[in-house]
């Protein structure tokens, strides 16, 4: 029969709960970029290019692809075959990965490189959140000292989002 919708994630969730984080709570960028990683050549060279396990937030994924980001590599068939029997992790984060059969090296990496960028943009975008209510806060206490310290970072920010958000496109 077929699994129930989630139980997978529900059983990966008690192994990932460690790193502090559920199974479901795992971004979904993240999700797919892990998942692309343990079975494409193309989408695990880009990922350590960029950084490895520095792309990840989650210590269940940075642990879970830290292994093959040393290696440069995905696992082996093999390998695979061990880990899907082994963690619940991989197994559901193979199941939800959408199916891409034969993928060039070129487009797979071209795959995780947009991933990668959608993660640091929405991280982007998530501290310069953080940096306006800051800013908000230190100007309700009127905190010039933070405020103009806060100002440049979010200008920095926003300079490099904007950068991204224009190269991206052309």
């Amino acid at each position: 029969g077929t699994a129930a919708p989630g139980s997978a994630g529900a059983v990966a969730g008690s192994e990932a709960g460690t790193a502090g984080q559920s199974d479901d709570a795992l971004d979904p960028v993240e999700r797919e970029l892990a998942g692309r990683a343990l079975t494409e050549e193309g989408a695990m060279q880009e990922l350590a290019a960029q950084g490895g396990e520095q792309c990840f937030r989650s210590g269940a994924l940075r642990a879970l692809l830290g292994p093959w980001l040393a290696s440069g590599s995905p696992p082996s068939s093999d390998e695979l075959d061990g880990l899907l029997r082994e963690d619940p992790l991989a197994r559901a984060l193979l199941a939800q990965l959408p199916h891409g059969a034969g993928r060039t090296l070129e487009l797979s990496r071209r795959e995780a490189r947009d991933l990668i960028l959608r993660l640091e943009e929405r991280r982007l975008k998530a501290s310069i959140q953080a940096l306006d209510q800051a800013i908000r806060d230190a100007e309700r206490g009127r905190d010039e000292g933070s405020l103009g310290r806060l100002i440049a970072e979010r200008r920095d920010l926003a300079s490099k989002l904007h950068t991204r958000n224009h190269s991206a496109i052309g």
